[in-house]
């Protein structure tokens, strides 16, 4: 055997340097994209947040503002003006209603703070804008993500919602074992 084929454990500051240099990886990625995209974005006076609820909205139809806050991890203030921006520029319009407003209707009611209900959806012009927008983003998108084949960016996609979702157990069991130097 040689030397070569012998296995070495990592020790445990091994693996937080390649915890941590994954980590950076990942910031500078990500920040690096939004570079690379963001002069497209703020042609059409989009910012990176307006741009995830125009293509949502276009993508899944008029949803509750709670879902969106919910889905993206925004505060309802940081929501509030994003839909702001958008509505400002005619593309989204936002409808508020009472809980009451649904059950009276037959709806079915989400759980809420007793605050009135944000219904978000897309205008005419704002279907329109997205439809011209969005292949075109998509085609930038796809230009810069060339640099990876289909399955690395579905290996990509899969590794990123695997980071963001998180292992709760894996978690608390790291966070519970004492280091050792």
């Amino acid at each position: 055997m040689t030397i070569a084929a012998v296995k070495r454990w990592v020790t445990p500051k091994e693996k937080t340097d390649r915890a941590f240099r994954a980590y950076l990886d990942l910031l500078d990625a990500a920040d690096h994209m939004r570079a690379r995209v963001y002069g497209q974005l703020a042609t059409y006076d989009l910012t990176m947040r307006g741009f995830r609820l125009l293509e949502l909205l276009h993508r899944q139809g008029p949803t509750l503002g709670m879902d969106v806050a919910r889905m993206f991890r925004w505060q309802r203030r940081n929501l509030d003006t994003i839909v702001k921006g958008l509505a400002d520029n005619g593309w989204v319009k936002a409808k508020r209603f009472r809980i009451q407003d649904l059950e009276n209707a037959g709806l079915e009611v989400p759980e809420g703070d007793g605050r009135p209900l944000l219904l978000l959806s897309l205008t005419k012009e704002g279907v329109a804008f997205a439809a011209r927008f969005l292949p075109r983003h998509a085609k930038v998108v796809r230009a810069y993500m060339r640099a990876l084949d289909g399955r690395q960016q579905q290996t990509l996609s899969e590794l990123c919602r695997k980071v963001r979702d998180g292992d709760v157990t894996k978690f608390i069991s790291e966070m519970e074992h004492e280091d050792v130097e």
